[in-house]
């Protein structure tokens, strides 16, 4: 969703290719977005996490095959990358914490990747 558009756009300006695989049942206006920017969208049936076909897994496989061939492919490991957790923790909540000078009642967000 929201990161592959970003990445997909950081990609464009360094003249990367990329490759997502998303669920089908996303917005279709973030693929739409990232296939402007150049990326190549795989859109993946729903299916549960443990299927090969879901999203996560198909990600990861085009990744290693890529690789396995002599390709320079980066997987980013969205959901699992300790570095999505660290920058919120070393950033997000510091920052935070500065503008509310330290005065922080009540703090709502959304869950997502935090990628």
């Amino acid at each position: 969703g929201n990161t592959g558009v970003a990445l997909a756009m950081m990609a464009a300006s360094r003249g990367y290719g990329a490759c997502f695989a998303m669920p089908r049942i996303l917005a279709p206006e973030k693929p739409d977005v990232m296939r402007l920017y150049g990326a190549t969208t795989l859109l993946q049936p729903p299916a549960g996490y443990d299927d090969p076909e879901h999203y996560f897994n198909k990600a990861r496989r085009v990744v290693e095959e890529d690789v396995a061939t002599g390709g320079s492919s980066v997987w980013t490991n969205q959901f699992e990358n300790l570095a999505n957790f660290r920058a919120h923790y070393d950033g997000t909540g510091p920052e935070i914490w500065k503008q509310t000078r330290g005065r922080v009642a009540a703090f709502v967000a959304a869950a997502g990747t935090g990628g």
